[in-house]
C-alpha cells in the first residue's frame, strides 16, 4: 500500500487586524528551504502571509501570517540527528479542567468537511480510501476540522480572547494561535476536548487545549494554545 504523502504536524497562526468579508487582500505563499528531521520522517513549512491592500497610497499592511509544518513519513537510521521540537510540553496540558466538552464523530465527517474545504485527501472520505495510503484502521478526521472546533469553543467560552475588533495596526497586539497534531482520529469515533485558562488578563488570558480519546485520555491527538499578544 502507499503512504500518505504529506501530514499536517504543527501550524502557527498570527493575526494582527481584523479580517473582514469583501476586504481586499494579497496573498503570498512560499516553501522555507530548510529540511526538519523528524523521529517519523521529515518535515517542512509552508508559509503564508496575507496583506490587506484596502490603505491608499500607502504600503500593503500585514494582516495574518501562518506557518504550517508538514510530515513525509519515512524510516531513519539509528544514527540520525532528529532536529523536530515540539512547543507543547506535557506539563503543559495537565489538568486541564476548565473546559470537558466530548465530541462524538460519525464517520461521515470527513465527507462533510471534505464538502466545504474542497478537501478531498483519500485519507479522510473512506475507510477504503484511506487504506491504500497506510491508514488500515480507516479513515480520519481532518486536522483543520479539529482545531477549528475547537477555536469554535474557545469563541464561547472566552469571547474576549477571541474577539478580533480590537486588533488593528495602533493597538499593538495580535491573536496567536499555535496547534500540535499528535496521533490521528479515526473515525468514527469519540474524543474529549480540555482546555484550561492559564491566566486571566484584560486581553483574555490565555488558553490550553487538546483533544483525547475517549478510551484512552493518556493519549492526546491535539494540542494547542491561544493567547493574545503584545507586539515588542
Amino acid at each position: 500500500s502507499a503512504e500518505a504523502e504529506f501530514l499536517p504536524a504543527n501550524a502557527t497562526v498570527k493575526q494582527y487586524s481584523k479580517v473582514q468579508s469583501g476586504m481586499k487582500v494579497n496573498v503570498i505563499v512560499r516553501l522555507d528551504d530548510k529540511l526538519i528531521i523528524h523521529p517519523k520522517g521529515y518535515c517542512f513549512d509552508v508559509i503564508c502571509d496575507i496583506y490587506s491592500t484596502e490603505q491608499k497610497d500607502m504600503k500593503p499592511l500585514l494582516i495574518w501570517s501562518s506557518t504550517s509544518t508538514y510530515l513525509t513519513r519515512k524510516t531513519h537510521k539509528s544514527d540520525v540527528k532528529i532536529t523536530y521540537e515540539s512547543v507543547m510540553k506535557d506539563s503543559d496540558t495537565a489538568e486541564l479542567v476548565d473546559i470537558q466538552e466530548p465530541w462524538k464523530l460519525k464517520g461521515d465527517l470527513g465527507r462533510k468537511y471534505a464538502s466545504v474545504s474542497e478537501d478531498y485527501n483519500p485519507i479522510h472520505i473512506t475507510a477504503i480510501s484511506a487504506s491504500l495510503f497506510g491508514f488500515s484502521k480507516g479513515c480520519i478526521a481532518h486536522g483543520l476540522w479539529t482545531s477549528s472546533k475547537a477555536i469554535g469553543v474557545l469563541t464561547a467560552t472566552s469571547p474576549s480572547l477571541i474577539a478580533t475588533d480590537d486588533l488593528s495596526p495602533s493597538s499593538n497586539k495580535y491573536l496567536e494561535y499555535y496547534v500540535e497534531y499528535k496521533t490521528p482520529i479515526f473515525l468514527p469515533n469519540t474524543v474529549i476536548l480540555t482546555g484550561k485558562q492559564e491566566d486571566k488578563s484584560s486581553n483574555g488570558g490565555k488558553y490550553i487545549v487538546q483533544v483525547v480519546s475517549a478510551k484512552d485520555k493518556s493519549k492526546p491527538h491535539m494540542k494547542g494554545y491561544l493567547v493574545k499578544k503584545s507586539l515588542k
